[in-house]
């Protein structure tokens, strides 16, 4: 089975495929959510579809988005790099939105190449940032 994490977009998607690229199975989520909570999100999906990390032979990650969240984009590549190298597993960046017959062509980077890549001028309000007296 290959796992491909796309978290950069609303709504934020795991899928599992088969060796073909061929999407077997499919959960999305609110991007918040991710930002909390995405490995109960990927524990329960692998549990619900009987799978496991152990099974997981390669896994793609979403590490470029136009418009969207640099944040998510981050925690995605987070996720996918230490489960790469821990699963001892290739892991493969793509661009956008998941396209199987793209992806084909992709080739395969270290967990340790792995960046996240926001085309767009980062949304920062001042309200958010943080001020130390």
């Amino acid at each position: 089975m290959k796992l491909v994490v796309a978290t950069g977009n609303d709504p934020a998607t795991f899928r599992l495929l088969d060796d073909d690229l061929a999407e077997v199975a499919k959960t999305a989520w609110q991007r918040l959510e991710v930002d909390r909570e995405a490995v109960a999100i990927l524990d329960r999906f692998l549990s619900e579809q009987g799978a496991s990390l152990v099974g997981i032979s390669t896994i793609y990650v979403q590490t470029e988005v136009e418009n969207g969240s640099f944040t998510g984009l981050r925690l995605g590549v987070s996720l996918v790099m230490g489960l790469g190298y821990a699963l001892g597993v290739p892991t493969i960046p793509f661009a956008g939105g998941w396209d199987a017959d793209k992806a084909r062509a992709l080739p395969a980077v270290s967990p340790q190449k792995l960046r996240p890549l926001y085309k767009s001028p980062p949304k920062i309000s001042h309200s958010s940032k943080l001020v130390i007296p």
